[in-house]
C-alpha cells in the first residue's frame, strides 16, 4: 500500500490491522539540521524532535513482528540521542548494529572548508526480539575462492569437541563418490564445480590458523590459553592451530 498522510496518524491507523505483523521497517526521519525543505520541518527544537520521534518509535515497535527488524537512517547531529531513545523503547540488548556509510566526498566547498567536514551517515539497526532475529546472509562471489580454506569438517552437526576433519579434496571426492585422484582431475577440468561445492557447504569448509599471541586482543589470548589446556573443547590442534570457518 502507498499511503499519503501525516505519518503519526497513519501509524496509529495501521495498528488495528498490522500490529505485530510487519517484518521489516525502514525510516529516514528528518535529520534536524536546520535545512529548509518544502515538505517538512528540519530545524525544530531538540526536545520537540525527540518527543516526535518517541511517539512514532513506540508505534513502529508495536507494528514489528517478534522476529522483525527496524532500520533508521540518520546523521551524526541527532544520532546519539536517537540511540538512547531507541534503546529505551526496543531495549539496548536488541540493538543489532550501527552501520556507517560514506554518503559524500570532501570535494567542492567541503574541500576548502577550514574546519571538519562530515561525509558519512548512519543506519541504526534494531530487532524486535534479538533472540528470534535471524539475518538472511547473502554470499557474494568475489571472483576467486580463497584457497587457504582447504580443510573440511566431516560431522559439522556434532558437538564441536567431536568434530572430525579431512581435506577439502577428500570431502569433494566423497561427495562425488569417486577416488581422490579422480576428484583432483575433476577440479582441474571443472574448477567451478568445486567452488559450487564449497558454497553449498560453506559452514563446513575451514582453514587452520595460528594467531600471533602478542598481536591479538585479551579475549583471544584467553581462548588460546584455554585451548592449550583443553584442546578438544576449544578446537585447538597443536600441530595445526585454530580453525576458521569459510
Amino acid at each position: 500500500m502507498l499511503i499519503h498522510g501525516d505519518n503519526l496518524i497513519v501509524l496509529q491507523a495501521l495498528q488495528q490491522d498490522f500490529s505485530g505483523r510487519i517484518k521489516c521497517i525502514y525510516i529516514g526521519p528528518p535529520f534536524n539540521t536546520g535545512q529548509a525543505f518544502e515538505n517538512y520541518e528540519d530545524g525544530i527544537e531538540h526536545s520537540i524532535w525527540l518527543n516526535l520521534m518517541r511517539q512514532r518509535a513506540k508505534l513502529l515497535h508495536s507494528l514489528l513482528s517478534e522476529d522483525g527488524t527496524m532500520f533508521v537512517h540518520i546523521d551524526d547531529n541527532e544520532m546519539p540521542y536517537l540511540i538512547a531513545l531507541l534503546d529505551e523503547i526496543f531495549g539496548r540488548h536488541n540493538r543489532i548494529a550501527v552501520i556507517t556509510f560514506k554518503q559524500a566526498s570532501a570535494t567542492g566547498h567541503k574541500a576548502i572548508n577550514q574546519g571538519i567536514v562530515s561525509v558519512t551517515s548512519f543506519i541504526i539497526i534494531y530487532a524486535k526480539d534479538k533472540a528470534q532475529w535471524r539475518p538472511n546472509h547473502i554470499y557474494t562471489n568475489r571472483g576467486e575462492r580463497d584457497k587457504r580454506y582447504g580443510n573440511y569438517i566431516i560431522n559439522r552437526e556434532a558437538p564441536c569437541e567431536e568434530w572430525r576433519f579431512t581435506t577439502l579434496t577428500e570431502a569433494y571426492a566423497q561427495h562425488l563418490g569417486v577416488s581422490v585422484k579422480e576428484a583432483r582431475k575433476r577440479i582441474k577440468d571443472e574448477p567451478t564445480d568445486l567452488d559450487d561445492f564449497v558454497m553449498a557447504n560453506c559452514n563446513s569448509v575451514i582453514q587452520f590458523v595460528n594467531p600471533d599471541y602478542k598481536n591479538v586482543g585479551e579475549e583471544t589470548r584467553r581462548y588460546i590459553d584455554l585451548s592449550r589446556e583443553d584442546p578438544q573443547k576449544y578446537l585447538y590442534r597443536k600441530e595445526k592451530g585454530f580453525l576458521t570457518l569459510y
